[in-house]
């Protein structure tokens, strides 16, 4: 299988790098403040996270931690001050993730919730209909 490495460097001066594995995500995927100190680092596996995820804060503290299986699990991101930025509970597959978005403000109250279905945002009753 061919297996290649990419890595961007986006406008605000952060960085991002990964692996395809047969033109799929595979291996590590990691994000970088513009400073350099690592923020992100996710595996996956065919395409999909799989195994240890992780958030790091700008002093390299590690600040969120959760395992995901096949792309499916409870995905989490925070603040650096490891207030809940979001929720995402997912069932995933290669066309996409299905499951509901919880986000949060900066105070870490509920600001939002959206639900998917095969990566498209639909409407609480599609999301369920859907889910019966």
């Amino acid at each position: 299988m061919k297996t290649e490495s990419w890595s961007r460097t986006h406008p605000d001066g952060s960085r991002s790098e990964g692996t395809l594995v047969a033109g799929l995500p595979g291996g590590f995927y990691r994000e970088y403040f513009p400073t350099g100190e690592i923020r992100k680092e996710y595996q996956f596996e065919r395409g999909l996270q799989h195994g240890l995820q992780r958030q790091f804060s700008r002093d390299g503290r590690c600040i969120c931690e959760f395992t995901v299986i096949y792309g499916t699990g409870v995905f989490l991101e925070v603040w650096d001050d490891g207030r809940p930025k979001s929720r995402r509970e997912l069932e995933g597959d290669i066309d996409g993730f299905t499951g509901i978005e919880r986000v949060f403000d900066t105070s870490g109250k509920l600001a939002g919730t959206a639900y998917l279905v095969r990566g498209k945002t639909v409407t609480k009753k599609k999301y369920e209909a859907y889910k019966k």
